[in-house]
């Protein structure tokens, strides 16, 4: 944990230099998101969130932004067996609530003096723990895995999306951004070496939000 804090640190120098010749604008908003892995091959599954972020936003092709977000992911497959182990008795549910904290790169697209379209890569942490329908907590319950397996509930996001903002006269926004949070986890649903699905699981978020000036 220590270490990802360290980068998630190194990430922010650029954005501080990116902020001294910037315009600050403070970003509240609310959106949906949707979970995909071993409970959930699409993103069907849809859930809130609230964002809150600072934008740097310049007269320069890159800007940047800090961001947090608060949600809760769901996912579901009653029928959801091990193909490979049939005596594998895998958690067919889930709940979670996350927490993420990222810095972000934006590459402006499209600039117009009152709206914009960018590019945004970032790098930030992640935070869930799934639990089943009875509030219990799944990283308790070794039943629910293979023999010895752990996982940790932090994770490494490298969110990718793109975005929109448009500038009102009076240099207020309205932002809207679509994000990919490319976890480094396959456990967001608690099910690893018994899931049928290869590969980390993933979140879309869609966020609407205020952009209001700061300096």
């Amino acid at each position: 944990m220590r270490n990802i804090l360290l980068v998630f640190a190194l990430l922010c120098l650029p954005l501080s230099l990116l902020a001294q010749q910037a315009h600050r604008y403070l970003e509240l908003g609310m959106g949906g998101n949707a979970y995909r892995g071993d409970l959930g091959e699409s993103y069907s599954s849809w859930r809130s969130h609230v964002h809150a972020g600072l934008q740097f936003r310049g007269g320069s092709r890159v800007n940047g932004s800090i961001n947090l977000a608060i949600g809760s992911l769901l996912g579901e497959s009653l029928n959801y067996r091990y193909t490979a182990n049939p005596a594998a008795q895998p958690n067919s549910f889930f709940t979670s609530k996350w927490f993420g904290l990222h810095g972000e790169l934006q590459y402006n697209v499209l600039r117009k003096p009152n709206y914009l379209i960018y590019l945004s890569q970032g790098f930030g942490v992640f935070r869930y723990n799934p639990k089943d329908d009875q509030g219990q907590e799944f990283l308790a319950q070794v039943g629910t895995r293979a023999e010895d397996e752990l996982y940790n509930t932090t994770t490494v996001i490298l969110p990718t999306g793109l975005g929109a903002s448009y500038f009102l006269p009076n240099d207020m926004g309205i932002d809207l951004h679509s994000r990919f949070y490319n976890t480094q986890s396959d456990y967001l649903d608690n099910i690893g070496a018994w899931g049928n699905r290869k590969g980390n699981d993933k979140v879309w978020a869609l966020t609407l939000s205020l952009l209001i000036p700061v300096s």
